[in-house]
């Protein structure tokens, strides 16, 4: 429950998989920080879960209140697996946006958050082998600011150690990768190891990048 987050505080040697719920409970970032999730080392698995019967046409204060929620439960770099679910922000955290905190990340689970852009910067991780999207409204993208243009050769690979991929009921959804000037560009990009692809109520996709034979 988000109400005793600060219990966590010197809770250094916990393990395995830790579940917090009712974040949507926590007055602000400066008390999430005090469950100092970074200093956990030794946390494998971590669910960050908000009350998914909010309402998410609620005011725009809340969601900035999760947003600073989100940013003060950033974990240890050595997570494997993360899930996040009733997420009512717009933006991810900035601990989210720095690639070496997935080094480790095998598993990234994103569902029931319909105002989230994006998702954490995960598409060069070598280690990510399970990618699960639900329920994300307003995502029109998977990965964006690539470097890579039309005429190239060789794609470019993403996600290079993916193996599954779920892509469910995301209505925006336009396209799996952008380049830096906010071009599509699914056709120059690949995903090399990927077995599994499951896409379901994504009406908007045109397109997928250079995928493998895979179990659709």
């Amino acid at each position: 429950d988000g109400l005793g987050i600060e219990q966590l505080k010197d809770l250094q040697h916990l393990r395995n998989r830790l579940e917090l719920l009712n974040l949507n409970k926590i007055k602000s970032g400066e008390n999430a920080k005090e469950a100092n999730l970074n200093q956990k080392q030794n946390l494998n698995e971590l669910l960050l879960c908000w009350d998914q019967g909010i309402d998410h046409d609620k005011p725009k204060n809340m969601d900035c209140n999760a947003e600073e929620v989100l940013e003060g439960l950033e974990p240890h770099s050595n997570i494997q697996n993360l899930e996040i679910c009733g997420y009512g922000g717009l933006e991810i955290s900035q601990w989210m946006r720095k690639p070496q905190m997935f080094n480790c990340l095998r598993v990234l689970e994103m569902s029931d958050c319909p105002r989230c852009k994006s998702i954490p910067v995960v598409w060069f991780s070598v280690s990510l082998e399970i990618l699960s999207l639900e329920k994300m409204d307003n995502m029109t993208t998977l990965c964006n600011n690539l470097d890579v243009e039309g005429g190239c050769i060789t794609p470019l690979q993403i996600f290079p150690g993916l193996k599954r991929t779920e892509l469910i009921k995301l209505p925006s959804l336009e396209m799996c990768a952008e380049n830096i000037v906010g071009e599509p560009c699914d056709s120059f990009v690949k995903f090399p190891m990927l077995e599994v692809l499951r896409i379901e109520n994504c009406p908007k996709l045109a397109s997928i990048p250079l995928i493998p034979i895979v179990s659709v």
